[in-house]
């Protein structure tokens, strides 16, 4: 039977320190990516690096370079590189079709493309719930439209995941038995693991790998890194008995999550430098220990500042918990 290796990891340089000996040893390599007609031309060297990403509109570019560049060393010696994302895919036809004047009803009419326009429509609505929401500053309606969110973008991965399954079936089953398939996915795509695990069910060993697992457990318990949002976004996932008291808590500290937590791409110094996911965890060390009180005091004092003196940067959103926390003590 095939072997295949379904890696969770963030689009980040750091988790390709880690990955990088099992796409090495693959046969395949699926990449979570739509797919771009300019993808073979770098893998060839036809075209830059620099070129492709942003012609691919590639959000994290350190990444996308380090990926980029352990991929042509994997081509040259003639191994099979693709990109399968469906999903993303049928998006992208969505916005093409809407930009050649078609209407609504026209682009509906193919099945896949109705099923991916309602619930990105949904995912879509509740944000910008979220957005209007954030500007009132109602706490609790903050709250709520974030648990909405939630759960609109749960339907969004799920059918995410479930195409991609199909998609990855139909490209897997056809191959060799002996054949070692190395699958990116990101994080929060674990209904991923399930789809394909009954869908190749008799017809290939299928592993999870969570590529920052070591780095993980040697700091908090679990597998891999999850915010407050994604753990509640993921309970929405697999419908498991989710008390609307823990969806509000989850929903509260998210907010305060996305305030403290770093955006911009760091770097890695060396090959035990792990810049994100420490950050991560750091974060999430000081959000565990705010309960709904605290949370809605550090929104609404956040908020205040912000409306008098502009947007508080990460390092003063953290100080400020850190003192409040200190306080509290």
């Amino acid at each position: 039977m095939s072997m295949i290796t379904i890696a969770f990891a963030t689009h980040r340089p750091e988790t390709l320190l880690l990955a990088r000996n099992e796409i090495l040893h693959a046969d395949l390599v699926i990449l979570e990516e739509p797919f771009n007609p300019d993808f073979i031309k770098v893998l060839k060297k036809e075209i830059p690096v620099s070129q492709y990403l942003a012609s691919a509109d590639i959000e994290y570019h350190e990444y996308g370079k380090r990926l980029i560049e352990l991929l042509q060393g994997l081509y040259f010696r003639g191994k099979s590189i693709l990109q399968v994302e469906p999903y993303l895919e049928s998006l992208l036809k969505i916005q093409m079709k809407f930009a050649e004047g078609e209407t609504v009803q026209q682009v509906t009419s193919d099945p896949l493309l109705a099923e991916v326009y309602e619930v990105e429509r949904k995912a879509t609505g509740a944000l910008i719930r979220f957005y209007k929401e954030s500007v009132k500053g109602n706490f609790y309606r903050v709250i709520d439209s974030v648990i909405d969110f939630a759960r609109s973008d749960a339907a969004r991965i799920v059918l995410r995941d479930r195409l991609r399954a199909e998609r990855l079936s139909q490209v897997i089953k056809p191959l060799p038995d002996d054949v070692r398939v190395y699958v990116e996915a990101g994080y929060i795509h674990m209904a991923l693991f399930v789809y394909l695990v009954r869908l190749m069910r008799g017809r290939s060993v299928i592993k999870p790998l969570y590529v920052m697992r070591d780095v993980v457990r040697s700091s908090i318990r679990g597998k891999l890194v999850l915010s407050p949002g994604d753990r509640l976004t993921l309970g929405f996932v697999f419908k498991g008995k989710f008390p609307h008291e823990k969806q509000a808590l989850l929903a509260a500290r998210s907010i305060l999550y996305v305030k403290l937590i770093k955006k911009e791409e760091l770097i890695p110094e060396g090959d035990f430098d792990f810049p994100h996911t420490m950050d991560e965890i750091n974060t999430l060390k000081m959000i565990a220990k705010l309960d709904m009180e605290d949370c809605r005091t550090l929104f609404e004092k956040i908020r205040s500042i912000e409306q008098t003196s502009g947007r508080l940067g990460v390092h003063k959103c953290r100080r400020l918990v850190e003192e409040y926390l200190e306080n509290k003590r």
